[in-house]
């Protein structure tokens, strides 16, 4: 694998919407960033702080869909805001904070999840036109107040505190329906034309408050998923909600009594992400899932069956090389399935395993002297894709990696 590095220029845009009284827009890191292409047409959320808030966790947000022809950067090719909230009360009114999740295309339509969050957080799906933005549908998830309020054994038990922010990944389409994954007790299946909802799973969330109750989570505080997307695999739908311990393997549809969890939960406990999915060794209808974890501070990959047992596990990284350069650890990017490789961002650059045998020492792809952490990266048609910040310089790097002999 050769390099390339790029740095990229610092670029506004003048647009009306963008420089409103008392707005800035405010983007998130890199690892954070969710955008979809299409031809040269790239689409991201563009959640605008309104004003700042005293706790920094509570900055009231205002939410855009943002379309930027790469062909023509200097201005948006348009901006779709939140429509009016159909959960709102007539003749009431309630400052609410909004925002987009990440976003999913598929054929003419964008997709994505919107939060509101005031008194009690909703989530809806909506979907948008493409090719100007305009809205189609929105079709209400859930409400807040009408599920348990829960929450981790470490949080404030001040309402404001709690049930207001889902932090999600991307909804996932198959034969026109959307499955998402809300964040708030319930995955839902949509359809993606008409917006009808079609049927709806309600998990087993984090552990009650209630001084009343008692559950093992009190013990061992273990927190829910971190944005997992919601995955397909033939006819099973995997989520690992935000605010769940659990990782869930369903069926695509409801059968005669509901909906079927066709194998036990697992549980989180000191994994950090689900890397992806891969054919189960044994031959067996769900897939095997690769995971990373961090045990007394010691990373390594691990591959497990849908019933938690272990079928492989990754070598360690080197003593004294971490993986945990923002606050958390960094997603690793799975390439090429069970014959590919996974990439994981570390303290010394980005290492790759190979997926068929994850007990081999990982490589450490070749840098430039001198680059800060790569903290995303992404895949290329032909390669690999590294982002990484030098906030001394206030200087983004973009790193591409070419396959080649």
């Amino acid at each position: 694998l050769g390099w390339r590095t790029e740095t990229l220029p610092d670029r506004t845009w003048p647009h009306p919407e963008l420089a409103l009284d008392r707005r800035r827009v405010s983007w998130p890191q890199p690892r954070e960033l969710h955008a979809v292409r299409r031809g040269s047409l790239l689409i991201t959320p563009c959640n605008l702080v309104l004003h700042e808030a005293p706790q920094a966790d509570h900055h009231p947000r205002e939410a855009w869909l943002l379309a930027l022809d790469l062909d023509a950067p200097d201005a948006p090719a348009w901006l779709a805001p939140a429509p009016p909230d159909p959960f709102a009360v007539p003749g009431v009114a309630e400052d609410r904070s909004t925002a987009f999740g990440p976003p999913l295309l598929v054929g003419d339509r964008v997709f994505c999840q919107l939060f509101r969050t005031g008194l009690s957080t909703t989530v809806s799906l909506v979907a948008f036109d493409v090719t100007d933005g305009t809205l189609l549908f929105e079709t209400p998830l859930v409400r807040g107040d009408i599920i348990d309020r829960y929450a981790s054994r470490r949080a404030f038990t001040d309402w404001w505190d709690l049930d207001k922010r889902a932090r999600e990944g991307a909804p996932v389409e198959r034969d026109g329906i959307v499955h998402a994954c809300t964040g708030f007790g319930v995955v839902a299946a949509v359809d993606g034309l008409t917006g009808r909802l079609r049927h709806t799973f309600h998990y087993d969330r984090l552990f009650s408050l209630d001084p009343h109750s008692y559950d093992r989570a009190y013990l061992v505080d273990t927190g829910g998923w971190d944005d997992e997307p919601v995955r397909l695999w033939d006819d099973r739908v995997v989520v690992a909600p935000g605010d769940s311990r659990y990782l869930y393997v369903l069926s695509a549809e409801p059968g005669p009594e509901g909906q079927r969890i066709l194998d036990d939960p697992l549980e989180r406990l000191w994994r950090r992400h689900l890397v992806g999915l891969l054919p189960d060794p044994g031959g067996a209808a769900s897939p095997a899932l690769l995971f990373s974890e961090l045990r007394g501070g010691r990373f390594r990959l691990e591959l497990r069956d849908a019933g938690g047992g272990l079928i492989q596990a990754g070598a360690p990284l080197p003593p004294g090389e971490s993986v945990d350069l923002t606050g958390s650890p960094t997603r690793p990017l799975l390439v090429g399935g069970a014959e590919g490789r996974v990439f994981v961002p570390t303290s010394a650059g980005v290492r790759a395993y190979r997926v068929a045998d994850l007990s081999s020492d990982p490589v450490l792809l070749d840098r430039p002297q001198g680059m800060p952490p790569v903290m995303s990266i992404a895949r290329l048609p032909d390669g690999l894709a590294a982002l990484s910040l030098h906030p001394a310089r206030e200087q983004m790097f973009v790193e591409c990696w070419t396959a080649g002999r």
